[in-house]
């Protein structure tokens, strides 16, 4: 009778485990067949430019400016802006894409006031007709960068194994004047470490070819490149811009973490 109790639940234990790792393998199947229709948009880690120093004012080439074409009487107008490359790593397009800029003018605006004790710049909100620009002056030019430039559309970006050049995403027009303003500023004398500078935020919302809604945040962390001085007298500068997921770098950490704890361990059962 006994042994008959122990074959019973031996039978329904055995019957118990069969259901969960079925139910496990078809969760996991449903894990894969997402995935494989997932994107995922990620923005190249680094990059650089460089901003020349005025030699009659002293201070940053930032401006829009006229280059000639070939043709003397035909003019482009330029302005200068940085960008970050976009890429889709995932095996599937994704859609429907916004990048919206998070950007603390006002704290930028403040670290320059506090820098420029000769009081060479004037920075100022103004309006062309009804839409917002950020006026900055510096000895002989005045320019408007526009502050409405802070949401860009995308409709689609295929991934990276299909589509070779990445989407280049232009950061906020505000950006460069403000920064390099900072940086010209801070590099009078060979500067002991980075600027000070707000972090600038970006969050791209998407969609999959299935409607699925995906948000991910990163920031853009900026630090100085190459200084070059002539006589004791900046004569340019490098920027460097770098970009972290917002949500991945929690993730290291936290794997970092328990990486530690482990070694930790391991080092007390070797005492």
């Amino acid at each position: 009778m006994r042994m008959n109790r122990f074959a019973t639940l031996v039978t329904t234990f055995a019957t118990f485990a069969t259901t969960v790792i079925i139910l496990l393998t078809l969760f996991e199947m449903a894990n894969q067949r997402k995935s494989a229709y997932k994107p995922d948009l990620v923005f190249g880690t680094q990059n650089s430019f460089s901003i020349d120093i005025n030699k009659s004012t002293n201070t940053p080439e930032i401006m829009p400016f006229i280059e000639p074409r070939e043709s003397h009487s035909k003019r482009v107008f330029h302005l200068r802006q940085p960008t970050l490359n976009l890429y889709n790593i995932g095996m599937a397009t994704a859609k429907a894409i916004t990048v919206n800029w998070k950007f603390d003018t006002d704290a930028y605006i403040n670290i320059i006031r506090g820098l420029d004790t000769e009081k060479k710049y004037t920075i100022n909100m103004t309006y062309l007709g009804k839409s917002p620009f950020l006026r900055v002056t510096q000895p002989g030019e005045t320019a408007d960068f526009s502050m409405t430039s802070f949401v860009d559309s995308i409709d689609y970006i295929l991934p990276a194994h299909v589509q070779k050049e990445p989407h280049v995403i232009m950061l906020p027009p505000p950006y460069l004047p403000l920064i390099s303003i900072i940086f010209a500023l801070s590099c009078k004398e060979v500067p002991e470490s980075n600027p000070p500078t707000p972090k600038l935020k970006v969050i791209l919302n998407y969609l999959d070819i299935g409607n699925n809604h995906h948000k991910k945040e990163f920031s853009v962390e900026t630090g100085l490149g190459i200084i070059s001085y002539r006589k004791n007298v900046l004569e340019n500068f490098g920027i460097i811009i770098e970009v972290k997921e917002a949500n991945r770098t929690k993730r290291v950490e936290r794997a970092e973490t328990f990486i530690h704890s482990i070694n930790e361990r391991f080092e007390k059962t070797k005492e």
